[in-house]
């Protein structure tokens, strides 16, 4: 399993990512209302184009990603397709490998 780094982030590579990140919160978070990631879309969108993307592809496709601002994990994420392989954990020892200190936040169900 291979991470690379995206540099220059085209515009189709940039929706995939976007469809990717939608998907999964909305899989993931079912308890925050419903429209919260829509509304939330296009600035996401903004600061991931600006962010550092690590992502694991096969044929040319990604499926999966991780975003990093300086060293704050903005969002990891796996199609569900693709989940319990391995490849979320491949891409957290990559960047622990690459980078001395790591942040994340996470929501809470409360």
């Amino acid at each position: 399993m291979k991470v690379t780094q995206l540099n220059d982030i085209n515009e189709q590579q940039l929706n995939q990512i976007m469809q990717i990140w939608l998907a999964g919160n909305e899989e993931a978070h079912s308890f925050v209302r419903a429209n919260y990631w829509s509304d939330a879309f296009t600035a996401v969108k903004q600061q991931i184009a600006l962010a550092d993307i690590f992502v694991v592809m096969d044929a040319e496709k990604n499926n999966r990603f991780a975003g990093l601002a300086d060293h704050y994990i903005a969002g990891l994420f796996v199609k569900r397709a693709y989940r319990d392989q391995g490849i979320g954990g491949a891409v957290i020892d990559y960047l622990q490998q690459n980078y001395t200190e790591l942040e994340l936040n996470v929501f809470e169900k409360k």
